[in-house]
């Protein structure tokens, strides 16, 4: 991540902590920020926003970012912070549960070595 890219990611993150009516009122147009950094940010922002109440253009976005988002912590599956992510994640989506599932067999199977 590079200084242009921290103030907008940072943003994005953020306002995950805002209620979700704000979320969904500034976060949308951060899904087509041209830096995978902040799209990534914003779509972990609105991650716990049911799909019924998204805009029906923004729910596709968001599911391939969390997709790609999942697939970056698996390549440092071996990294405590990879967990932690995905665990996150899960918590309010269920269909990134299995990846959470398969991180954590694979960090058990190498911790038993």
């Amino acid at each position: 991540m590079t200084s242009a890219t921290l103030p907008g990611a940072s943003a994005a993150a953020a306002f995950g902590g805002r209620p979700p009516a704000e979320r969904q009122a500034y976060l949308p147009p951060l899904l087509r920020d041209p830096l995978r950094a902040v799209r990534i940010a914003a779509a972990r922002s609105l991650a716990d926003i049911p799909d019924g109440e998204l805009e029906p253009a923004m729910r596709p976005l968001r599911r391939a970012l969390l997709a790609d988002f999942v697939a970056a912590q698996r390549a440092m599956a071996d990294m405590p912070s990879a967990q932690f992510n995905l665990a996150a994640l899960a918590r309010f989506n269920v269909l990134f549960l299995g990846a959470l599932v398969q991180v954590y067999g694979k960090f058990l199977s190498r911790t038993r070595r």
